[in-house]
């Protein structure tokens, strides 16, 4: 019985594992070294979040290529150029909320 028992408490525990990082896909997001000023967790959390496909790329693996200031729309912004793939993934980041504005997946 007490076997059952702790199965059964260990597949619940396991069940509200998966719930939790279901709820929170971009938590497959790290911190990184190379990434003093985490613009490239937020452009990861930002395509997980937003379930981009960036296949062949891992945007958790994603390195910066060039950061440019830049505009979107009115707003003042730091344009990313990534490493990834073809022309170059990008995302353009507020500069001063450090919200993601945009991503754009690099020309095939």
């Amino acid at each position: 019985m007490r076997n059952k028992v702790a199965v059964g408490c260990s597949l619940l525990f396991a069940f509200t594992l998966l719930g939790a990082q279901s709820e929170h896909p971009e938590d497959k997001c790290t911190p990184r070294e190379d990434d003093a000023k985490g613009y490239l967790l937020k452009i990861c959390r930002h395509i997980v979040k937003n379930k981009i496909d960036v296949s062949p790329a891992d945007p958790n693996r994603y390195r910066i290529k060039g950061v440019y200031e830049s505009k979107y729309e009115d707003r003042e912004a730091y344009l990313i150029e990534l490493d990834c793939c073809y022309m170059g993934d990008r995302a353009f980041i507020d500069k001063k909320t450090g919200e993601v504005l945009a991503f754009a997946l690099g020309i095939k």
